[in-house]
């Protein structure tokens, strides 16, 4: 049930351990940094203490907590998550993760970042598009959604969190998850005749150009590694139709004759070559 002092941070807790069976303490060990700080000990370490642990970690305020407490998300996430699929029955239950944290979890965390003021449609939005993209394995799925919950408890800031996990979709799994902007100039003079609309042309969540035309493809291929074949064939093309506008203007002689005219340079070498030996058989004679 959903209290009115819960912040991010206890609704993450509290979810890790009634659902995933993780206790405060193991949660915070996974979750903590075990670097060293200016006071000589890593925050890690500190979770002994329970003043410690309840206050400053499980129901930490918004914006009250230094983000370098915190261990690499990527690899705490993952952690996390394979506790919580041991914990519910192994592979098997991954539709069943899938639906908690995009479902009543998700609703907890977006309750509770309202409560403190915090902009909960980055969070949800986030929720939709992870359940929505096109993944290249499944298993990937849940894990996005308790990395998105995980980092949202403990920085108690969606954006941030979403940054998180759409770095970790591209570094980690080579997936975008980010939502195509256009950046529109608004000091444009925006005049009748230059204005048109347009349709661009979506490859998953990957902006292509449009179709261009035939004198254009050249250009247009050029940014998928056919350049050089395109434009070169192209280029040959241009050149061969207006060598041929000059051939029949006579302005350009042709290089590689036709059979005719081999045969008429295959005569003609045949004569010059019997009158120089014309004097030697006349000498010898």
């Amino acid at each position: 049930m959903f209290l009115q002092r819960d912040t991010p941070s206890s609704v993450m807790y509290s979810d890790l351990r009634s659902y995933g069976g993780l206790s405060n303490k193991e949660a915070a060990a996974i979750l903590l940094s075990a670097r060293l700080t200016a006071s000589g000990k890593a925050p890690r370490d500190r979770i002994e203490s329970r003043t410690y642990l309840s206050r400053d970690i499980v129901h930490a305020r918004p914006n009250s907590v230094n983000p370098s407490i915190f261990a690499d998300f990527y690899a705490s996430s993952q952690t996390i998550c394979s506790r919580i699929v041991n914990h519910r029955g192994g592979r098997k239950a991954t539709s069943e993760i899938l639906a908690h944290y995009t479902g009543p979890a998700a609703d907890l965390m977006a309750k509770a970042l309202t409560a403190y003021s915090l902009d909960a449609n980055v969070y949800l939005n986030e929720v939709t598009r992870i359940q929505s993209v096109r993944l290249r394995s499944e298993r990937d799925r849940p894990l996005l959604a308790i990395m998105l919950f995980c980092v949202t408890g403990c920085l108690a800031d969606a954006t941030e969190a979403t940054r998180v996990i759409e770095e970790f979709a591209h570094h980690k799994l080579a997936q975008d998850l980010a939502t195509v902007s256009v950046d529109v100039d608004s000091d444009c003079e925006r005049e009748l005749v230059a204005s048109s609309l347009g349709l661009l042309r979506m490859h998953g969540n990957v902006a292509l150009p449009p179709r261009a035309s035939t004198a254009a493809k050249g250009v247009y291929r050029r940014q998928f590694g056919h350049w050089s074949r395109c434009y070169h064939g192209s280029r040959r093309r241009r050149l061969a139709s207006s060598r041929a506008s000059l051939v029949r203007r006579g302005a350009l002689a042709l290089r590689r004759p036709g059979i005719h005219q081999r045969h008429h340079h295959r005569l003609r070498y045949r004569s010059l070559c019997t009158l120089r030996r014309a004097p030697t058989r006349a000498t010898r004679a």
